[in-house]
């Protein structure tokens, strides 16, 4: 995402045009008549047993389910978002898991943690605080599946843009999941190392914690 054009842009404004999407607006008259061979015939949900389904190999490009021809440019900011659900969500499963390479794996996704705060700290790009907030939905339960002793050497990094994100006003959405993210560290850190990390991030531990 440090590479994000200033620019972005969301998913948001993809135009899909599969089959199974809304298709592509196309200039009509009261004069155009409808094509008979799309006229009264059965349709299928995405997934079902519909005949184009099983015509794999008469495909030009096998793209999944819609076959979509579009392509646009990728985001990179919208790729770091998915890295952060991927993140946390490798970090719950681990948790969960009773294997014995569990500990060696909590400690290689912690090592991720720095990187994490580098890009959840970037707001050169539109859409910045998208990928705050969603970082901020993700923290509670990351933190809790890494630990606290994984999670305190990048916490002032971490606590750092939450907090600049707990005090904006222009973005409500986000403003609200930062003050959940401090809420959830406050139940699940001691105050003890919660002040450490609001110290040597220079916060004001009383004004931060009371937000």
């Amino acid at each position: 995402v440090v590479d994000q054009p200033e620019k972005s842009e969301v998913f948001a404004d993809y135009t899909p045009s599969g089959p199974f999407s809304v298709p592509r607006p196309k200039p009509a008259s009261f004069e155009d008549k409808p094509d008979p061979e799309f006229m009264d015939q059965t349709m299928y949900s995405c997934g079902s047993v519909a005949p184009k389904t099983f015509k794999r190999r008469q495909r030009v490009k096998d793209s999944g389910c819609m076959n979509c021809a579009t392509e646009q440019p990728k985001q990179l900011w919208e790729s770091s978002e998915g890295m952060v659900h991927l993140l946390a969500d490798l970090a719950i499963l681990n948790e969960a898991s009773q294997e014995t390479a569990r500990e060696a794996r909590a400690i290689g996704l912690a090592g991720l943690l720095p990187a994490l705060a580098s890009a959840f700290g970037c707001s050169h790009y539109r859409h910045h605080h998208l990928l705050k907030q969603r970082v901020c939905e993700r923290l509670p339960s990351l933190s809790t599946a890494l630990g606290s002793q994984r999670l305190l050497p990048h916490l002032p990094a971490l606590l750092k843009v939450v907090a600049e994100c707990a005090a904006q006003d222009t973005h409500h959405a986000l403003r609200e999941g930062a003050k959940a993210v401090l809420i959830a560290w406050q139940r699940q850190l001691p105050s003890s190392d919660l002040e450490a990390a609001c110290r040597t991030a220079g916060l004001d531990t009383k004004a931060l914690l009371a937000a």
